[in-house]
């Protein structure tokens, strides 16, 4: 079959009009695909913004400063409290060897023994040996790796 000159031209027009058609189109639904995010992407942006301006604390550099400032006074309450609740810690004796700890443990359990009080006249009934039943009233020696835990244990009681 042959073709007219005119023919084979119109033919070539189509063609280039058909292509550029499918390019605008997807351009187009490119564009539209595009807008649909942005503004998908807009709107949860004013949600964020409306829920951080209904807030208890507005975003804003005033707000920053007192949550900082608040943030130091904690600080210094909580050194506070840890400076005072160390005052009452009671130092342990690094350089006591089991023997000198339980003979210092019988010597006072002894003593807090012998104060009066509302059990026959004492403190504790006679025998009593303040939780250390082995070290107190038995022949047997702390082991020296349990020593600091002993004597901070002891402090306690004694207190």
């Amino acid at each position: 079959m042959n073709m007219s000159k005119n023919q084979v031209v119109m033919a070539a027009i189509g063609g280039v009009t058909l292509v550029a058609a499918a390019a605008l189109g997807y351009f187009v639904f490119d564009a539209y695909s595009s807008k649909g995010e942005a503004v998908d992407e807009c709107e949860g942006s004013k949600d964020s913004v409306r829920r951080l301006l209904r807030g208890d604390v507005s975003p804003d550099k005033e707000s920053e400063l007192a949550y900082k400032k608040n943030a130091d006074t904690l600080s210094g309450w909580t050194e506070a409290a840890l400076a005072t609740a160390a005052a009452g810690d009671r130092a342990v004796k690094d350089d006591i060897n089991p023997a000198a700890f339980k003979q210092r443990l019988v010597s006072e359990a002894r003593t807090l023994s012998e104060l009066e009080g509302g059990v026959d006249g004492k403190v504790v009934k006679s025998g009593f040996s303040f939780g250390f039943p082995d070290f107190v009233a038995g022949d047997k020696l702390p082991e020296k790796d349990q020593l600091p835990r002993l004597q901070r244990l002891w402090g306690d009681v004694r207190f």
